[in-house]
């Protein structure tokens, strides 16, 4: 909503706004799914691509500048 929001509010100015949403990736801020030994530990959800999390090198190239 967000993206949206600022898409709306910066077109009369020719600025485009975009999103990337990859999804879940391990980072520490999700370590408490992905390690049965966190105090936290919850199963992971269900995942497009079965019990894999996303990978740095899955996203790395949609950020970069043209």
């Amino acid at each position: 909503m967000l993206t949206r929001h600022r898409a709306r509010r910066l077109a009369a100015e020719h600025i485009s706004v975009n999103a990337i949403a990859p999804g879940l990736f391990e980072t520490p801020m999700t370590d408490f799914i992905f390690a049965p030994s966190h105090p936290l530990h919850e199963p992971p959800p269900d995942l497009p691509l079965g019990n894999r999390a996303g990978r740095s090198e899955d996203i790395g190239g949609e950020a970069t500048a043209e």
